[in-house]
This record gives C-alpha cells, sequence and structure tokens, in this order.
C-alpha cells in the first residue's frame, strides 16, 4: 500500500528537469489545468473518502513522504541543474527553498486517496483497514481472495493513476516556481547561450 508515495517522489525528480522545456505558462499537452486544489476536492462517498484517508494512515506513507521531502528535492535540483550548465547555481539553490515551502505533502496524499476511491468499494476500505491494524498488533490476518485478485489486475492501473495525477501536480509547482524565479532574477539566465534564430518560409527557400 505504498502506492502514493514512490511515484509522488518520482514526479517531483522528473519536474525539475521539465522547468526549463517548458514556455512559461504553458501546460503540458493534455495537463490539468484547473487550480492545484482542484483534483483533491471531489468525493463521490464522504465516509469511503474517511476510511481510504485512515488506510493511508496506517500505512505511514505520508510521514514517510514528509521525511523524504527535503532527499527528493535535493536530488531534483541537482538533475535540474545537470541540465542546465550555463544557469547560475544560485538558481538552483533558490527553486529548492521555494519548493519546499510550497510542496504541500496532503495534496499528493489527496489525489492517491482520489485513485483509492475509484477502484475500492468501502467495504474493501475496511478490509484493508482491519489487515493494517491486525499487523500492528502482531495477529494474522489476510483479506479475500477477489480483493487480492483485484490487486492484481488493477495494481498497474492505480500506479498509473497515481502517477500522472503527482507528475501534473509536481510539473505545475515546479513550473511556477522556476517561472517566477525568472521573472525576478533573469541574471541567473545571462550565460546561457542565445536560442537559435527561427526559419522562416523565406530562409528556408533561400537554403
Amino acid at each position: 500500500m505504498r502506492y502514493f508515495a514512490a511515484f509522488a517522489l518520482f514526479a517531483l525528480g522528473a519536474s525539475a528537469q521539465e522547468v526549463v522545456t517548458l514556455p512559461t505558462g504553458t501546460p503540458r499537452p493534455g495537463a490539468w489545468t484547473g487550480p492545484f486544489h482542484s483534483t483533491t476536492t471531489v468525493t463521490t462517498d464522504p465516509q469511503l473518502h474517511t476510511n481510504v484517508m485512515l488506510l493511508i494512515d496506517l500505512t505511514g506513507d505520508r510521514d514517510r513522504l514528509v521525511q523524504s521531502l527535503p532527499r527528493i528535492l535535493a536530488n531534483a535540483k541537482a538533475k535540474m541543474m545537470q541540465s542546465l550548465p550555463g544557469v547560475n547555481p544560485a538558481f538552483g539553490e533558490e527553486w529548492e527553498r521555494r519548493m519546499a515551502a510550497l510542496v504541500n505533502v496532503d495534496d499528493f496524499v489527496q489525489l492517491a486517496a482520489h485513485t483509492y476511491e475509484k477502484h475500492f468499494t468501502n467495504d474493501e476500505v475496511l478490509s484493508l483497514i482491519a489487515l493494517m491494524e491486525a499487523k500492528k498488533t502482531g495477529k494474522m490476518a489476510s483479506v479475500s481472495p477477489q480483493l487480492q485478485q483485484k490487486f492484481s489486475t488493477e495494481g498497474s492501473a492505480m500506479l498509473g493513476e497515481i502517477a500522472g495525477a503527482s507528475a501534473e501536480l509536481a510539473v505545475r509547482l515546479s513550473t511556477q516556481v522556476g517561472s517566477d524565479i525568472g521573472k525576478e532574477h533573469p541574471e541567473y539566465f545571462q550565460q546561457l547561450p542565445p536560442p537559435p534564430p527561427r526559419r522562416t518560409p523565406a530562409t528556408r527557400q533561400l537554403q
């Protein structure tokens, strides 16, 4: 039950590099373009949502993500700066500082919860809660063969949904931070080579 944590971490690492490949204010094709919290406010069953949040709490995934976030951001910054050899290192330091202040782990938790709610019924979630609670007390417990089969058949889809949603959110946050820093500190990018001239139809004909 560590679906959201692993992919939230991956998404943050990937998003750092995408800061420099997206024009300011331009979403990726097919990306979520609503407010940051729009994907976290839709629930079809309040009781199911409450139980899913309890289940995630029992896994300890949220706490692990909180503890790992400084390392995740540091690694993401390193990857980003490797792809931008001409950018002042101060950009990376400022990006990391602002991302640490902006990233809300609970947003990623809610994205994972939304996926759980799509795939599991309330009774199935209650069964998983009972399993986690039994394990914490050292008792033997298992879930039904039907639920085990659901994990086998739908687990990959769940991973993909959480990965995609987490990546979109992480990219948007990272792109916002990178854009803000670029506007406030254009001097960080003064050593970048100028972009190649655009080829117009006239220049293509001359060539």
